[in-house]
């Protein structure tokens, strides 16, 4: 008999470019601890982030933090084990679009952390706007 898998928070460490402002944690979402693929045998396997991305809506000058998922053998199943863990979509206050700079902005209290530079990329007849992550020191508990 198998039971539902508890749920556990998810915590993303933003490291600042400043090495002076140290780092924030800030919760997330609460995610599945394990996921169980609809390929080999069939048993749960826990849980990790594969990567996190930024999302802007130039627009509203939101923002927001999407974070993907990853099992241990889902390499090997591919599309067999299913669609994987769902991703999570956060809008953290204090996480905005600064259309002027041109960047994703992180403003918590005084301090203030750039997290992504936003621009405009073509890939022959297609325009689309490029999201390059700054935050090189980052990890996420589980």
């Amino acid at each position: 008999m198998l039971q539902r898998p508890i749920s556990l928070p998810l915590v993303l460490m933003l490291a600042a470019a400043i090495p002076s402002l140290g780092r924030s944690q800030i919760k997330l979402d609460s995610v599945p601890s394990e996921y169980i693929p609809t390929a080999g045998s069939e048993l749960p396997e826990p849980v990790s982030m594969a990567s996190f991305s930024f999302e802007v809506n130039k627009k509203t000058g939101r923002a927001r933090i999407v974070v993907e998922y990853t099992y241990p053998d889902q390499p090997a199943f591919g599309i067999d084990g299913g669609a994987g863990p769902k991703p999570t979509y956060v809008q953290l206050p204090g996480l905005t679009y600064d259309q002027d700079a041109q960047t994703v902005v992180y403003e918590s209290g005084d301090t203030r952390t750039v997290c992504a530079e936003v621009r405009k990329g073509r890939l022959l007849f297609w325009r689309r706007t490029i999201i390059e992550n700054l935050l090189m020191d980052v990890g996420a508990r589980l």
